[in-house]
């Protein structure tokens, strides 16, 4: 509601649910899988990898984007913007979502394309992995201090699975 206050004179409450109600329709709707997200995903999946979604998207944005693109199932928990009080680079959204798969966050690692997704991670004690192809560039990604970065989504598998990781 603040964020509309700022720039407007209506009803911030009516702007935030009608920007709500279109963002619903958007992004469900648009939302596509990068080339090997799918295939990625499920191989880790399969070979154990506990897999949570942590994001400032809010969480029925995320049920309905993953559940239209057939991978919801996949996904131990979620946690959105709606259910936290400080949002990335905050990490009280990453603490959440490892509390709900039941993790600590030692050996876990948080992947994204956003230096606000990177700083995130290193706040919340995680280990990151930078993905090239998002909204962050290579320059702002490397600045961030990535543990990784890979050039696509479908190098996780071997990013992961070399290192004999698992969780």
């Amino acid at each position: 509601d603040e964020a509309f206050a700022r720039f407007t004179d209506h009803d911030p409450r009516r702007c935030y649910d009608l920007f709500q109600e279109r963002a619903r329709e958007v992004l469900v709707e648009s939302a596509r899988l990068l080339d090997g997200v799918r295939e990625t995903l499920g191989r880790l999946y399969a070979r154990g990898y506990v897999l949570g979604i942590a994001t400032t998207k809010r969480s029925e944005h995320v049920v309905g984007i993953m559940g239209r693109l057939g991978v919801l199932g996949l996904f131990g928990a979620w946690s959105g913007s709606d259910e936290v009080r400080r949002v990335k680079p905050d990490p009280e959204v990453l603490h959440l979502t490892l509390r709900k798969l039941g993790r600590p966050a030692e050996g876990a690692a948080y992947v994204g394309d956003t230096p606000l997704d990177i700083r995130s991670a290193r706040s919340a004690g995680l280990a990151s992995v930078a993905v090239l192809g998002g909204t962050g560039s290579r320059e702002e990604l490397e600045a961030s201090g990535p543990d990784a970065i890979i050039e696509r989504f479908a190098d996780l598998k071997e990013l992961f699975l070399k290192r004999g990781d698992k969780g």
